[in-house]
Protein backbone atom coordinates (compact mmCIF):
# COMPACT_ATOMS: atom_id res chain seq x y z
CA UNK A 1 0.00 0.00 0.00
CA UNK A 2 2.90 2.32 0.90
CA UNK A 3 4.77 1.77 -2.09
CA UNK A 4 1.48 2.40 -4.77
CA UNK A 5 0.58 5.48 -2.66
CA UNK A 6 4.86 6.82 -3.38
CA UNK A 7 4.39 5.62 -7.02
CA UNK A 8 0.91 7.83 -7.24
CA UNK A 9 2.32 10.53 -5.63
CA UNK A 10 5.07 10.55 -7.99
CA UNK A 11 3.02 10.43 -11.43
CA UNK A 12 0.76 13.10 -9.90
CA UNK A 13 3.75 15.23 -9.34
CA UNK A 14 4.92 14.73 -12.72
CA UNK A 15 1.61 15.66 -13.97
CA UNK A 16 1.59 18.53 -12.00
CA UNK A 17 4.74 19.62 -13.63
CA UNK A 18 4.31 18.67 -16.90
CA UNK A 19 0.82 20.64 -17.38
CA UNK A 20 3.11 23.86 -16.24
CA UNK A 21 5.60 23.68 -18.13
CA UNK A 22 5.82 26.29 -20.43
CA UNK A 23 5.18 25.51 -24.40
CA UNK A 24 6.06 27.35 -27.21
CA UNK A 25 3.99 30.48 -28.32
CA UNK A 26 2.49 31.61 -31.31
CA UNK A 27 4.72 33.97 -32.93
CA UNK A 28 5.06 35.67 -36.14
CA UNK A 29 6.98 38.38 -36.95
CA UNK A 30 7.25 39.68 -40.83
CA UNK A 31 10.01 42.05 -41.85
CA UNK A 32 9.73 44.98 -44.67
CA UNK A 33 12.24 46.53 -46.42
CA UNK A 34 11.60 49.12 -50.09
CA UNK A 35 13.09 50.55 -52.66
CA UNK A 36 12.18 53.23 -54.70
CA UNK A 37 14.24 54.61 -57.31
CA UNK A 38 17.93 55.39 -55.34
CA UNK A 39 16.47 55.80 -52.14
CA UNK A 40 15.59 53.16 -49.93
CA UNK A 41 14.14 51.92 -46.41
CA UNK A 42 14.84 48.60 -44.33
CA UNK A 43 14.46 47.71 -40.92
CA UNK A 44 10.82 47.49 -40.57
CA UNK A 45 8.85 44.66 -38.96
CA UNK A 46 4.72 43.96 -38.06
CA UNK A 47 3.39 40.77 -36.67
CA UNK A 48 2.23 39.34 -33.21
CA UNK A 49 3.63 37.56 -30.47
CA UNK A 50 2.17 35.99 -27.28
CA UNK A 51 4.08 38.79 -24.87
CA UNK A 52 3.34 41.63 -26.81
CA UNK A 53 0.16 44.17 -25.77
CA UNK A 54 -2.00 45.72 -28.41
CA UNK A 55 -0.69 49.71 -28.28
CA UNK A 56 2.95 50.74 -27.88
CA UNK A 57 4.90 48.36 -25.63
CA UNK A 58 8.48 47.29 -25.71
CA UNK A 59 7.69 45.08 -28.60
CA UNK A 60 7.46 48.59 -30.52
CA UNK A 61 9.77 50.94 -32.19
CA UNK A 62 9.17 54.42 -33.21
CA UNK A 63 10.14 55.52 -36.33
CA UNK A 64 12.14 58.47 -36.46
CA UNK A 65 11.04 62.10 -38.61
CA UNK A 66 12.35 61.82 -42.38
CA UNK A 67 15.51 63.47 -43.22
CA UNK A 68 14.62 66.87 -44.96
CA UNK A 69 15.43 65.74 -48.41
CA UNK A 70 15.88 62.71 -51.06
CA UNK A 71 14.13 59.86 -48.75
CA UNK A 72 11.79 56.83 -48.80
CA UNK A 73 10.45 56.52 -45.36
CA UNK A 74 7.93 53.80 -44.37
CA UNK A 75 6.14 53.64 -40.78
CA UNK A 76 3.13 51.82 -39.48
CA UNK A 77 0.13 53.80 -38.08
CA UNK A 78 -1.02 52.02 -34.97
CA UNK A 79 -4.71 51.42 -34.35
CA UNK A 80 -4.33 53.39 -30.81
CA UNK A 81 -1.17 54.59 -30.13
CA UNK A 82 -1.97 56.58 -27.05
CA UNK A 83 -0.46 59.83 -28.08
CA UNK A 84 2.69 58.97 -26.71
CA UNK A 85 4.94 59.45 -29.83
CA UNK A 86 3.58 60.81 -33.22
CA UNK A 87 1.79 57.79 -34.64
CA UNK A 88 4.74 56.29 -36.68
CA UNK A 89 6.43 53.15 -35.87
CA UNK A 90 9.37 51.13 -37.05
CA UNK A 91 8.18 47.50 -35.29
CA UNK A 92 4.22 47.58 -34.77
CA UNK A 93 3.89 43.64 -32.57
CA UNK A 94 0.74 43.72 -31.82
CA UNK A 95 -0.58 40.37 -28.57
CA UNK A 96 -1.45 37.08 -30.42
CA UNK A 97 -4.82 37.99 -28.48
CA UNK A 98 -5.70 40.26 -30.86
CA UNK A 99 -5.36 37.61 -33.56
CA UNK A 100 -7.86 34.91 -32.47
CA UNK A 101 -10.17 36.39 -35.03
CA UNK A 102 -8.10 35.47 -37.59
CA UNK A 103 -7.38 38.64 -39.21
CA UNK A 104 -5.11 41.80 -38.37
CA UNK A 105 -4.65 44.69 -40.47
CA UNK A 106 -1.16 47.14 -40.74
CA UNK A 107 -1.78 50.95 -42.04
CA UNK A 108 1.44 51.43 -43.67
CA UNK A 109 2.53 55.07 -45.06
CA UNK A 110 5.14 55.10 -47.66
CA UNK A 111 6.64 58.72 -47.88
CA UNK A 112 8.93 60.08 -50.07
CA UNK A 113 10.22 63.53 -51.36
CA UNK A 114 10.43 61.87 -54.87
CA UNK A 115 7.58 60.47 -56.15
CA UNK A 116 7.26 59.56 -59.50
CA UNK A 117 9.13 55.94 -59.10
CA UNK A 118 7.63 52.58 -58.50
CA UNK A 119 8.54 51.24 -55.42
CA UNK A 120 9.46 47.45 -54.66
CA UNK A 121 8.47 45.98 -51.16
CA UNK A 122 10.16 42.99 -50.08
CA UNK A 123 8.59 41.17 -47.30
CA UNK A 124 9.75 37.97 -45.87
CA UNK A 125 9.10 36.39 -42.18
CA UNK A 126 11.60 36.46 -39.63
CA UNK A 127 9.79 34.24 -37.50
CA UNK A 128 6.33 32.34 -37.80
CA UNK A 129 6.55 30.69 -40.93
CA UNK A 130 5.44 27.26 -40.02
CA UNK A 131 2.03 29.02 -39.40
CA UNK A 132 -0.75 28.62 -41.50
CA UNK A 133 -0.61 32.31 -42.37
CA UNK A 134 -1.18 34.36 -45.47
CA UNK A 135 -0.96 38.15 -46.78
CA UNK A 136 -2.59 40.75 -48.61
CA UNK A 137 -1.73 44.34 -49.36
CA UNK A 138 -4.83 46.25 -49.81
CA UNK A 139 -4.79 50.23 -51.43
CA UNK A 140 -2.89 49.52 -54.65
CA UNK A 141 -5.98 50.29 -56.64
CA UNK A 142 -7.75 47.08 -57.22
CA UNK A 143 -8.82 43.61 -55.66
CA UNK A 144 -6.14 42.54 -53.00
CA UNK A 145 -2.91 41.26 -54.00
CA UNK A 146 -2.17 38.12 -51.94
CA UNK A 147 1.57 37.93 -51.60
CA UNK A 148 3.54 34.39 -50.79
CA UNK A 149 6.57 34.62 -48.30
CA UNK A 150 9.24 35.34 -48.82
CA UNK A 151 7.92 37.92 -51.52
CA UNK A 152 7.64 41.28 -53.43
CA UNK A 153 4.91 43.47 -54.03
CA UNK A 154 5.86 46.85 -57.11
CA UNK A 155 3.57 49.93 -57.03
CA UNK A 156 3.52 53.29 -58.09
CA UNK A 157 4.48 56.19 -55.85
CA UNK A 158 2.20 58.49 -57.39
CA UNK A 159 2.12 61.03 -54.32
CA UNK A 160 4.77 62.38 -51.57
CA UNK A 161 2.61 59.83 -48.96
CA UNK A 162 0.71 56.75 -50.02
CA UNK A 163 -0.91 54.08 -47.57
CA UNK A 164 -1.21 50.54 -48.24
CA UNK A 165 -2.77 48.23 -45.89
CA UNK A 166 -1.43 44.56 -44.67
CA UNK A 167 -3.29 41.62 -44.43
CA UNK A 168 -2.44 38.90 -42.31
CA UNK A 169 -4.71 36.04 -41.73
CA UNK A 170 -5.28 32.54 -40.82
CA UNK A 171 -7.87 29.93 -41.84
CA UNK A 172 -7.44 28.10 -38.46
CA UNK A 173 -7.27 29.70 -34.87
CA UNK A 174 -3.80 31.02 -33.44
CA UNK A 175 -3.33 29.48 -30.13
CA UNK A 176 -3.17 32.93 -27.67
CA UNK A 177 -2.34 31.89 -24.35
CA UNK A 178 -0.78 28.95 -22.35
CA UNK A 179 -1.64 28.24 -18.77
CA UNK A 180 -1.00 26.30 -15.67
CA UNK A 181 -3.15 23.23 -14.66
CA UNK A 182 -4.41 24.60 -12.02
CA UNK A 183 -4.89 28.13 -13.91
CA UNK A 184 -7.15 25.85 -16.13
CA UNK A 185 -8.93 23.61 -13.26
CA UNK A 186 -9.57 27.47 -11.63
CA UNK A 187 -12.23 27.96 -14.54
CA UNK A 188 -14.29 24.85 -13.62
CA UNK A 189 -14.77 25.61 -10.29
Amino acid sequence: MRAARHILTVLCGAAVLAAAAPTAGQVAILSLQAQAGDLSASGLQFGFHDDALDGPDSFDLPEPPAPPADYLSLAFAMPDPGGIFPNRWRRDIRSAESFVDRLELWELHVCTDQPGFDCQLDLAFLVGMELPLRLRVLGLGGEPLEVTLPGQVVFPLNAEETVIWLELSSDVPIAARTCSFGQLKACYR
